[in-house]
């Protein structure tokens, strides 16, 4: 019956794919697009130049790489929902304060912490989508996972660079840590369990 049910009616099907999806989009729309506002920090907030912004970048894949290996460490059973909550929470709490810092040692810290959470999200809904689906329909939910990531992107970019020209960086990148937040909360009825009483 499933080969028979087109993608997008599979996933409006089964809400938990179609939830993930959805919050994927949005994270990667609002919220990881932070990385275009990057160069106007390093010259115009630390007063830096090209090494600057070299650094932060560096520290962010740091953060990147950590995560990777933390997620590697978890055991199979880990509540993975749970896990991409905090990690929402934590990309917003990053955000806000990386805006608000203008001693850069502290910014790197971070910046480190939002290419933690970054690549702590994109992993994890690949994996809670991917286990969630039917073999038979794992390519087309790949598909639209692809769509939701590099898609959202390139569109996340320029609005965000639009934004930054009115509001101005430092605003802007705050606007994208409470964003996270706000997300984190809409999306919190999927992601955390209620316990039992």
């Amino acid at each position: 019956m499933l080969h028979r049910c087109g993608g997008l009616n599979y996933i409006r099907q089964t809400s938990e794919i179609g939830a993930t999806l959805l919050l994927l989009a949005l994270i990667c729309f609002l919220i990881i697009t932070y990385n275009t506002l990057l160069p106007v920090f390093a010259k115009e907030i630390f007063k830096g130049n090209v090494a600057t912004y070299g650094y932060l970048n560096a520290v962010i894949g740091i953060g990147a790489v950590t995560s990777t290996f933390y997620l590697a460490s978890k055991k199979n059973g880990a509540d993975l929902k749970h896990l991409l909550f905090v990690s929402i929470i934590l990309l917003g709490a990053g955000l806000i304060l990386f805006s608000q810092t203008n001693y850069f040692p502290i910014a790197l810290l971070w910046a480190a912490i939002c290419g933690f959470s970054t690549m702590l999200i994109v992993p994890i809904c690949n994996t809670i989508i991917q286990m969630t689906s039917a073999p038979e329909m794992r390519g087309r939910v790949i598909g639209f996972f692809a769509m939701a990531f590099f898609g959202m992107l390139p569109l996340g970019s320029m609005l965000v660079g639009w934004l930054s020209k009115w509001l101005g960086a430092r605003n802007s990148l705050l606007g994208q840590g409470i964003l996270a937040l706000v997300i984190a909360l809409a999306f919190s009825g999927f992601l955390v369990k209620k316990k039992k009483i």
